[in-house]
C-alpha cells in the first residue's frame, strides 16, 4: 500500500518522501496554440533535431550528457544513433544515474501550458513501427508465417504493422541519496509482434485459441522502488517485465535492427514476479527475483514459482562488461514454456563508437509431449513449447530436450545519425522443441540505423539463414535470404 500511495503522489507530482515541494503549483504556461497543431509541428520544427554533440566523438566515454559526479561510470556508447548508451542490463533502471528521458512530440504538446509533466517526471509517449521484406521463402497453402523460424518478419514478401506502442512511464532519479523514490511503466502494444510477447492466461486466446495475426498485449507493467540506503543504492521492480538477459530488446527502437536473433527470438520472453536489484560499487551489481515462471500468468495452469539470480560486473577501465543470469530456476519440468535458462552477455567498448557484444545461452526443460496438431489454422506446429509430431512420432512418450545458441554484435557508429550491425549466430535446436524443426541454424546480418530525427528513424538489412534440415518455406528449404526494413515514427 506505501508503494501505490507513493505511486499516485507521484501522478499529482509531488515526491512521497521529498519534503521540499513548493507550497503553491507554479502559474500555468501562456498558450502558444493548440495541442494537436503542436503535436504535428514538433516533427518539422526542428525540436526533434537530434542532441549537439560534437562530432567525430573522442572515444573517452565522456559523451552523451554524462557528468562526471555521476555515482557510474559514463554511458560506454552513444545513444543515439545506438538503441541504448549502458551495458545491457535488464529488469532495473540505471543505478546511480539522474534518468532523465528525451522529450518526443506528444510530450512536448502536452507540456505546452503547463509545468505538470515535468514537475511528476511522467511522460506518455510510443511509436509506430512499418515492416516489410522481399523473401526467397513463400507463402504455403494454409501457412502465411513461411519465413519462420527467423523472426520477427515471418509473413514474406509483405508489408505489416510490427508495433503501435503507448507507453505511460515515469524513471526513478536514482542519483540523488537522500530520498525513496519510485517509477512505473505501462506498455500498451498492438500488432503483429504481440505474436512474441503473448503470455499464457492474459489475453492469450488471441494466439493461442485464435491464431490472430495482430493483437493486443501488455509486456510491460511494472512498479519501481529505489532505495538509496542499500550499498549503493537498490531498485526493486515488481510486476510484469521483459526477461533480463538478452542484447537484444523486444520493443522496436530498444534494438539494433529490425529483425531478431533466433537466441532472442526462442528463449523466454516476459515474467511477472519481483526482482531485486542492487548496486553494490561501481563494478557489480547483482540481481534476485522471484516470478511465475516464463510467460506464463501467476495462478495459471502451467505457472511455475521460479528463482533467478543474475549478476554484473564492468571493469575499472569501463571497457567491459559480463552480465550472467540463471533466468529460471525450477527444476525444468515441462509446463507451457518451462524452459530453464544460463545466460551470459559480454560486452566490449573499443570506444564510444565501435563495440562488440557476444551472448551464450543453454536451456533444457524435461518430460517434453509431442504435439498431435497445430493450434487453429496457419499457426506455429509447436505452439505450447512440445515437440512436433513430424518428426517424433510416438505421443506416448516423454523427452528431454535442451537447446544452445550464441550470437555475437559488431555495432560501429560512423556519423551522429548512423550507425551499422553486424550480426553472427548459431543455434542448435537439438530436438526442435523451439523452432519445429530439429537443425542446426547459422545466420548473418547486417543491418543500417539511420536516424532523420530522434522520432524518426529507418532500419534496412540483409539476413540470410542456413540450416542442417529442411526448416524455411514451410519446411521446405535449407537456406533462407531476405532483404527487409522498417520505419519507426516516435510520438
Amino acid at each position: 500500500m506505501p508503494a501505490l500511495l507513493g505511486v499516485l503522489s507521484l501522478a499529482l507530482g509531488q515526491s512521497a518522501f521529498a519534503d521540499d515541494a513548493p507550497a503553491s503549483a507554479a502559474a500555468p504556461k501562456p498558450e502558444s496554440g493548440s495541442a494537436i497543431g503542436t503535436f504535428i509541428s514538433a516533427y518539422v520544427d526542428g525540436s526533434q533535431a537530434m542532441p549537439d554533440t560534437p562530432w567525430p566523438y573522442t572515444g573517452d566515454g565522456g559523451s552523451g550528457g554524462d557528468a562526471p559526479e555521476l555515482r557510474k561510470f559514463p554511458a560506454p556508447q552513444n545513444s543515439p544513433p545506438f538503441p541504448y548508451g549502458e551495458y545491457q542490463m535488464g529488469g532495473t533502471p540505471t543505478i546511480g544515474d539522474r534518468n532523465n528521458a528525451p522529450v518526443y512530440p506528444l510530450m512536448k504538446a502536452l507540456s505546452e501550458s503547463t509545468d505538470f509533466w515535468k514537475d511528476s517526471r511522467t511522460q506518455i509517449s510510443g511509436w509506430v513501427e512499418i515492416g516489410g521484406n522481399m523473401s526467397t521463402s513463400q507463402r504455403q497453402p494454409g501457412n502465411r508465417y513461411t519465413n519462420a523460424p527467423a523472426a520477427y518478419d515471418q509473413i514474406p514478401n509483405s508489408v505489416q504493422l510490427h508495433q503501435a506502442d503507448l507507453r505511460v512511464t515515469r524513471l526513478p532519479d536514482t542519483y540523488q541519496t537522500d530520498h525513496v523514490d519510485f517509477g512505473f511503466r505501462f506498455d500498451l502494444l498492438y500488432g503483429m509482434d504481440y505474436r512474441f510477447t503473448t503470455m499464457k492466461g492474459f489475453w492469450s486466446n488471441q494466439l493461442l485459441s485464435k491464431n490472430k495475426q495482430y493483437g493486443f498485449d501488455m509486456p510491460m507493467a511494472y512498479v519501481d522502488t529505489y532505495v538509496p540506503g542499500v550499498a549503493q543504492g537498490m531498485n526493486i521492480r515488481v510486476g510484469r517485465f521483459i526477461s533480463l538477459p538478452d542484447i537484444e530488446a523486444q520493443l522496436a527502437p530498444d534494438n539494433y535492427m529490425f529483425s531478431h536473433s533466433l537466441l532472442y527470438a526462442y528463449d523466454p520472453y516476459t515474467q511477472i514476479g519481483v526482482v531485486d536489484s542492487i548496486k553494490l560499487n561501481k563494478n557489480w551489481t547483482v540481481q534476485f527475483g522471484l516470478t511465475g515462471g516464463n510467460d506464463t500468468m501467476p495462478g495459471t495452469q502451467g505457472s511455475k514459482l521460479s528463482p533467478l539470480v543474475c549478476a554484473q560486473w564492468i571493469n575499472n577501465a569501463n571497457s567491459d562488461s559480463i552480465y550472467g543470469c540463471a533466468n529460471t530456476i525450477n527444476g525444468a519440468n515441462y509446463a507451457y514454456n518451462n524452459v530453464n535458462q544460463w545466460v551470459a552477455t559480454w560486452s566490449h567498448r573499443f570506444t564510444q563508437t565501435l563495440n562488440n557484444a557476444v551472448e551464450a545461452w543453454y536451456m533444457k526443460e524435461n518430460n517434453v509431449p509431442v504435439c498431435t496438431g497445430q493450434v487453429g489454422s496457419d499457426g506455429p506446429a509447436t505452439p505450447n513449447g512440445c515437440l512436433n509430431s513430424a518428426f517424433f512420432t510416438d505421443p506416448s512418450k516423454r523427452f528431454k530436450t535442451s537447446e544452445i545458441a550464441v550470437v555475437d554484435y559488431l555495432n560501429w557508429q560512423f556519423s551522429s545519425k548512423d550507425s551499422v550491425s553486424f550480426r553472427l549466430e548459431y543455434m542448435d535446436d537439438r530436438q526442435g522443441q523451439r523452432t519445429g524443426t530439429p537443425a542446426r541454424y547459422w545466420g548473418e546480418a547486417v543491418s543500417w540505423t539511420h536516424f532523420f530525427n530522434q522520432s524518426l528513424i529507418f532500419r534496412p538489412e540483409i539476413n540470410r539463414y542456413t540450416a542442417s534440415s529442411p526448416a524455411f518455406n514451410g519446411g521446405t528449404k535449407r537456406i533462407q535470404t531476405m532483404v527487409a526494413a522498417d520505419l519507426i515514427v516516435r510520438f
